[in-house]
């Protein structure tokens, strides 16, 4: 990271704001919605009869693992792969159909597309690297003022002449996404575009790329495995699980109230500890026997499907929602055996075990805990998310 760099992402922790945002880039719309769409490889179904609508002018995450089928999705918006099924609109205007067949070149579709990798020539200038989209689509009316205003946006107007070897590397991913957004795109799509970034300067690009989709007010979808990621930058997360959608909402929804375990797991890193329902009582919830031992109240919030006396159950407890349990406390403890501990600055993160099941506590930097200690933790209740087993 420069000092330049730096020196943003400090200001930027401690509160200082940018500018006021300028308006939406004029005459751009950039709503998309997808149908059905189906994409097969060899056989295998990598995107599989999903649909969802990204608004215009939002920040949408395509949040999976390796192999969700994240990643097709986005080079089928592109138009770089074709549907097997299904219909991609653009603003009302199908760009792809498999029946009747249809499929717009992606130069043809307003998109912009940020690769994982940087994927700037070595031989060419910062100047020449983000003209070159323009050249290509024979845009040459004002081409080195739209340059400028593209290479300004992304805090780089004073570096157009220099190479890629001269750049650092969050400096080399503003290049290619300034040059995305130089011919006006209708929609930015961003593949894993900090993956291969330091964890500091990750952080700055998350910051550079909220105040880009703030100043330009473009459609953004943004695909990532990192949940961090996901959370920080969007207005809309759809997480998906082997090429379907496991659900939609906002990163608040996802993160505190997942509708599914996959996604409370792979969202929230929440441990899930199985037990049988025991009682229902009005306003205190559900009581759940836990198979590896002790019990648990579960909040009516938290409850999702069938909760009745007697059902097997499952829930799902994040990190950060157990704390070491305060002398006294009696109510949604557990005893457990610390099998691994993690001094991480801000925190400890702890790896307990009960009965069996090992599960996960972050606690506070101080916690004084040693592998082989007995230690009492408290579940917060309304935190507990209860799933169908």
């Amino acid at each position: 990271m420069t000092t330049t760099e730096s020196n943003q992402t400090q200001g930027r922790r401690s509160g200082r704001r940018d500018r006021a945002a300028a308006a939406p880039v004029a005459g751009s719309a950039g709503a998309v919605e997808v149908t059905n769409a189906r994409k097969v490889f060899n056989g295998f179904e990598a995107v599989s009869d999903i649909s969802f609508t990204v608004p215009a002018g939002s920040f949408t995450t395509l949040l999976g693992a390796s192999g969700s089928g994240k990643t097709t999705m986005l080079r089928l918006l592109a138009g770089l792969e074709r549907l097997d099924g299904g219909t991609i609109r653009m603003d009302s205007t199908v760009v792809a159909s498999a029946r009747p067949a249809t499929h717009v070149a992606p130069e043809a579709r307003r998109v912009g597309f940020v690769f994982q990798t940087f994927a700037l020539w070595p031989q060419m200038t910062v100047f020449d690297q983000v003209a070159y989209p323009l050249k290509v689509r024979r845009q040459r009316e004002r081409l080195r003022e739209r340059v400028r205003d593209a290479l300004a946006l992304v805090g780089l107007a004073e570096l157009a002449d220099r190479y890629p070897s001269e750049l650092s590397g969050g400096q080399q991913q503003r290049v290619s996404i300034a040059r995305a957004i130089v011919y006006e795109p209708k929609v930015l799509l961003l593949d894993e575009p900090l993956s291969s970034l330091d964890a500091e300067l990750r952080e700055y690009m998350c910051y550079e790329l909220q105040r880009l989709h703030r100043r330009l007010g473009l459609t953004m979808v943004y695909v990532t495995h990192a949940q961090s990621e996901a959370l920080t930058l969007s207005d809309q997360v759809i997480v998906m699980a082997r090429g379907k959608i496991l659900e939609t909402g906002t990163p608040r929804q996802v993160y505190e109230r997942p509708k599914c375990l996959e996604t409370a797991g792979f969202v929230g890193g929440s441990s899930v500890l199985r037990g049988v329902v025991a009682e229902r009582s009005g306003q205190d919830g559900v009581r759940v026997r836990l198979d590896c031992g002790g019990q648990l109240w579960v909040s009516p919030r938290g409850v999702t499907g069938d909760a009745a006396v007697g059902a097997a159950v499952a829930l799902a407890v994040k990190p950060e929602d157990l704390a070491v349990a305060p002398d006294g406390a009696d109510r949604n403890c557990l005893e457990a055996t610390v099998e691994a501990v993690a001094y991480v600055g801000s925190h400890c993160d702890l790896s307990l075990e009960l009965g069996g099941e090992r599960f996960r506590a972050r606690t506070s930097k101080s916690t004084d805990a040693n592998v082989g200690d007995g230690i009492r933790v408290r579940v917060d209740q309304e935190a507990i998310r209860l799933f169908p087993a």
